[in-house]
């Protein structure tokens, strides 16, 4: 059953998109990061475009399963982190990835408020 559903899904119409499958990759080194963005075309493109932090680069003509790459050096201070975001862009569209380098940012502490019922309980309502 769970077969059908796959090809259901499959045969929808979905959002055009760039024909490029992408990741990010990174690496620690002294004073930061080695982040490196792969962009793996799924069929022949006349160029391919890759952007990473503050680097831009092009290729021309990629074929189908042509790997190409984009690496740069992100500095990140010790105890600290940061989004990463990459893009690749062929045929007119985009596709974008992120990786978070570094240390996660720390979780906010939900609010709560303490309400008295008129019989005298205190419930506590979060939000």
């Amino acid at each position: 059953m769970s077969g059908q559903a796959v090809a259901d899904r499959a045969d929808r119409p979905r959002k055009p998109s760039a024909p490029v499958r992408v990741y990010l990759d990174s690496k620690p080194v002294t004073g930061g990061y080695e982040v490196r963005l792969v962009a793996v075309p799924t069929r022949d493109v006349p160029a391919i475009e890759l952007m990473l932090g503050d680097k831009k680069l092009a290729f021309g003509a990629t074929v189908v399963g042509q790997r190409r790459e984009l690496v740069t050096r992100i500095s990140v201070r010790g105890g600290e982190g940061l989004d990463v975001i990459g893009s690749a862009s062929a045929d007119g569209r985009n596709k974008v990835t992120s990786l978070r380098v570094g240390t996660q940012p720390a979780q906010r502490k939900r609010s709560t408020t303490i309400r008295t019922l008129p019989d005298g309980r205190e419930i506590q309502e979060v939000r």
